[in-house]
């Protein structure tokens, strides 16, 4: 069970890396006519089985299966949503087509929104106060930088597509928040990296080393202290 949460934390981690690789490394992920194909969701469906993966119980935290459940249902949703990303791309004046990629992003934010307070179920269960910091940072930056400013510039974005009949890039250039927009994505990538890959790759190190994980059951697990 402890390898299995151990590679599932892994398999997350690396799973987002490649995500990243397939959105910013020119090429990736397109065809040669440098139109984006569905290699994109591969991402999302490795997440909902990793998600899946995951063990039912884990050191006896009494949190765990609750955060377990919400992790499968927003990669679900987010590997549901994924392909109106690419196909909007193809049809950027399509509103429906844009209400449907701006729903993906936000099950992307939740997931890993999710996956950040189950580093912190795990990290007050072993009492590791880098783990603690880390799934805060990630849990707070994913709200408030994330989250808060994602939905005000998608609301922005619709209302200016939905009423002047633009698509969204055509929208988003009539804003003239380009300078800020640049440096809002570079905030976003920083809190993806955090929450979807430092995160994940501190509890497999946890999974690995804590004396009460390795034995498996032999060893009771102090008990889950929220306060």
């Amino acid at each position: 069970m402890i390898a299995r949460a151990l590679r599932t934390f892994d398999g997350i981690a690396y799973t987002t890396v490649v995500l990243l690789l397939l959105a910013l490394v020119p090429g990736a992920g397109t065809d040669p006519l440098g139109r984006p194909t569905l290699i994109f969701a591969a991402p999302a469906i490795a997440m909902v089985w990793f998600s899946w993966r995951l063990p039912a119980e884990l050191c006896g935290a009494p949190l765990w299966g609750a955060v377990r459940r919400r992790l499968v249902v927003t990669a679900m949703a987010f590997a549901g949503l994924m392909p109106f990303v690419i196909w909007w791309y193809e049809t950027p004046g399509s509103l429906y087509l844009l209400v449907n990629a701006v729903l993906a992003v936000y099950a992307g934010i939740l997931f890993l929104y999710h996956l950040a307070i189950a580093a912190m179920v795990l990290g007050k269960e072993w009492q590791d106060g880098k783990l603690i910091r880390l799934a805060l940072a990630a849990k707070h930056g994913l709200l408030y930088v994330f989250f808060c400013a994602f939905s005000a510039l998608a609301i922005a974005v619709l209302i200016q597509a939905a009423l002047l009949n633009l698509s969204a890039l055509e929208a988003l250039n009539g804003l003239s928040i380009q300078p800020y927009f640049l440096g809002a994505v570079g905030c976003w990538l920083v809190l993806v990296c955090l929450a979807g890959i430092l995160v994940p790759l501190r509890v497999s190190h946890l999974l690995e080393h804590k004396p009460c994980e390795r034995a498996e059951g032999d060893r009771e697990c102090p008990p889950l202290n929220l306060s």
